[in-house]
């Protein structure tokens, strides 16, 4: 799957183009390559994710999907989704989205 979105670049909120696109190895070599020493320098939790670990997890779960966002041919977000196990309880019968974990690139925050 590969959707072409539009992102607003922080520094002079300028359109850029980039594609929502299904998580891949080549997105966790960008996570283990560019973004693990990067993130070191933040307290976010996420630093200790292993997303090495989660691509392999989801490709096992039926109900798990995993999403990147590519732009300028890097890596800028991970996610990663539960479709099926979660119910509203406001519309009883109807599925959440529940997101299970979501990450952007070092370079992209503050």
């Amino acid at each position: 799957m590969q959707r072409k979105i539009e992102l607003k670049r922080g520094s002079d909120n300028t359109s850029v183009e980039a594609y929502l696109v299904d998580l891949g190895q080549r997105h966790v070599d960008d996570y283990v390559n560019d973004w693990v020493e990067k993130l070191r320098l933040f307290t976010q939790e996420d630093k200790y994710w292993d997303w090495i670990f989660k691509l392999r997890y989801i490709s096992n779960q039926a109900n798990l999907e995993g999403y990147a966002v590519e732009c300028e041919n890097k890596t800028q977000g991970l996610m990663i989704i539960e479709t099926q196990m979660h119910g509203s309880r406001l519309n009883i019968g109807k599925r959440l989205v529940y997101v299970d974990g979501i990450a952007t690139a070092p370079t992209n925050r503050i």
